[in-house]
């Protein structure tokens, strides 16, 4: 697969709750290598649309296409195969409270890398808390951690199994400016670095600004907008004064 090609195809996606419709007719794609940055304001269905990425919600119409699969026709094993290839990285980090944040990343390495021994293991989960720069922090619980540590640990555990998506839900949700910035800078940088593609649900402008290869708009049910971030912000008064 060379980098022009799509990765993650979506097709006339629609989904409802009872009588409200949150999703209607939603199209997009995803090139290998790309930061993809859904941009809406809250209540837009943006997180809805990352979970029927994932496949933790089916849509009523439509399709996702990962790797040239149709997701919600596989049977559950190829499902699981699909989902290894990615990363989901919770506003919340879903990170779990009696394990230490070692053993929360240790937790994964168990349950899916059979033939790596501990040493390898140890090896791994410290080089992936260096990267998201909590390598001093392993021991400690998630009631010890600051909100952005909190934050780097849940993209630890999204990329601990050598994930080639990374799906972001609000990654910067609930933090301050500057540590905002420092996590928006690690997505960037985690992108670089490990080749990976992203797409990014987000209300965060700047975060936005630095992770984006390409941004869409979500607003009532609908894409109104795919371009460029500058392209983007050339006309965002006027997107988002008309709602």
């Amino acid at each position: 697969m060379n980098n022009n090609e799509y990765i993650i195809v979506v097709k006339d996606l629609n989904k409802s709750f009872g009588n409200q419709q949150v999703l209607e007719n939603i199209n997009f794609s995803l090139k290998k290598n790309d930061n993809l940055v859904i941009l809406g304001r809250s209540g837009t269905g943006k997180t809805v649309l990352l979970k029927c990425i994932i496949g933790l919600i089916k849509p009523d119409k439509g399709e996702v296409i990962i790797y040239n699969n149709p997701i919600f026709k596989l049977d559950n094993n190829k499902l699981r195969n699909i989902r290894k290839k990615i990363g989901f990285v919770f506003q919340n980090a879903a990170l779990f409270d009696y394990f230490t944040v070692y053993e929360n990343l240790k937790f994964l390495l168990d349950r899916n890398f059979f033939d790596m021994n501990d040493d390898e293991k140890h090896a791994h989960i410290m080089s992936i808390l260096e990267k998201v720069g909590l390598e001093k922090s392993y021991t400690k619980y998630p009631e010890e951690l600051s909100g952005g540590m909190k934050k780097r640990a849940g993209i630890a555990r999204a990329l601990i199994l050598n994930p080639e998506i990374v799906l972001y839900d609000e990654p910067t949700a609930g933090l301050d400016y500057y540590t905002s910035l420092e996590i928006s800078k690690l997505i960037k940088n985690l992108k670089d670095y490990h080749n990976t593609s992203s797409i990014i649900v987000t209300h965060d402008l700047k975060c936005a600004e630095i992770t984006a290869d390409k941004v869409m708009v979500l607003s009532k049910k609908n894409i109104i907008f795919e371009g460029l971030f500058n392209e983007f912000m050339d006309i965002a008064d006027k997107i988002f004064s008309n709602g």
